[in-house]
This record gives structure tokens, sequence and C-alpha cells, in this order.
């Protein structure tokens, strides 16, 4: 007679093979995760940069072609907008032109310092010309703490480098959340940046 052997896993085997299978797909899933997270710093980055570098040439071409309007910061004065060379800043930079650079809201009104300090309130870097006003940047470059500390002179004729106008250019940028980014990656994505751009310097013979 016979004997009957049964076939198929017994349920050790089961579970062993459960538990290497379940190993497998956390190891994978650990490794698409750390991909897509890999993917979006890369790219937050790439667009950071990306606003960084065209606002720093827009402004730092205007500043050398045109130069700074230190006339019109005297007519700006009286609205809380002079000349701060040391302190606290300027909100707002005037190049010679009617050109103005500034932090400009949703609604197209320009940031004040306590706008520009406060997380709530969405500002973006603005380009005003002939009363047109334009973002410098994508619309989802948030723009914090903006500062142009100006010095130098404005002489008809420069004849000492020393004498140059310069402007450094202070904020902090990042990237506005549920604008294509989720909230847990907009908030620590913030830089800060400075760069000093000078005029060219004119000298008469």
């Amino acid at each position: 007679m016979r004997k009957y052997v049964p076939s198929g896993f017994t349920l050790i085997e089961l579970v062993v093979a459960i538990t290497i299978f379940a190993i497998i797909m956390v190891s994978i899933f650990a490794i698409y995760v750390n991909i897509v997270s890999t993917n979006k710093k890369l790219e937050l980055t790439r667009r950071l940069q990306d606003n960084v570098r065209l606002i720093t040439e827009t402004v730092a071409s205007d500043v050398r072609d045109q130069g700074v309007d230190f006339g019109a910061y005297s007519l700006m004065a009286a609205a809380g907008y002079g000349l701060d060379y040391a302190g606290s800043g300027n909100t707002i930079l005037a190049i010679k032109g009617g050109i103005e650079y500034f932090a400009v809201n949703e609604s197209g009104v320009i940031c004040t310092s306590a706008d520009l300090a406060d997380p709530r309130v969405s500002c973006t870097f603005g380009r005003r010309d002939g009363g047109i006003v334009e973002l410098v940047g994508t619309s989802d470059a948030k723009i914090r703490n903006l500062r142009f500390y100006i010095s130098g002179a404005d002489p008809d004729a420069i004849t000492s480098e020393d004498f140059v106008p310069k402007v450094l250019v202070s904020f902090e940028i990042g990237i506005a959340s549920g604008k294509g980014l989720a909230s847990r990656w907009a908030e620590p994505s913030y830089i800060r940046v400075q760069t000093v751009i000078s005029e060219k310097p004119y000298k008469s013979f």
C-alpha cells in the first residue's frame, strides 16, 4: 500500500516566504521614497538658483548701465524711503530713468518692511519701469527681508572708484507652497542671498 505524502508549503515556509517578501518590498519602497525626496530637493534647488540668477543679473544690469538715482530718494524721504546706508537699509532701489525695484504682493502693492517680515504675506521681486510693474523671477518665488544698502556718491564725473555707487542687495528667497510644492518642502527651502553691485566707473579726462 502506497503512503500518502502531502504536497505544498508548510505554515512555517509560508511565514518565512512572506517575511522575506515584506522585507524586500519595504526596502524597495524606502529606496523609492529616497529617490523622490532627492529629486524634489534637486528641483527645488534648481528653481531657487534660476530665480536668484535672474534677479541678481537684472538688478546688476540696471545698476551698472543706468546708475542709482540718488535724487529719487529725496522725493521718497517723506514716505519713509530715504537713504539708509547702514541701519535697516532701503526697501526700494531707485535707478535712473524711472526704474524701481521692490517687493510686491499678489495685489500689485509694494510690500512694506512689516510685510517682508510677516511669513503670512506673499511678496515677490518686482520691477517698475514707466509705471508698469513686472515680476523679476517666477510668481512662486517668495521674497522675505529684502533690503538695499546703498553707498557711494553721485557726482557728475567720478574720478575715483572709492566714490563709485555700490548697492548691497540682501534678501531671502523660497518657493511658495501650494504651487507645485508641498508645505513640508517649501518652509525650510529659504536661502539668504547677498550680492554687491557697483556702477561702471566713468572718468572724465
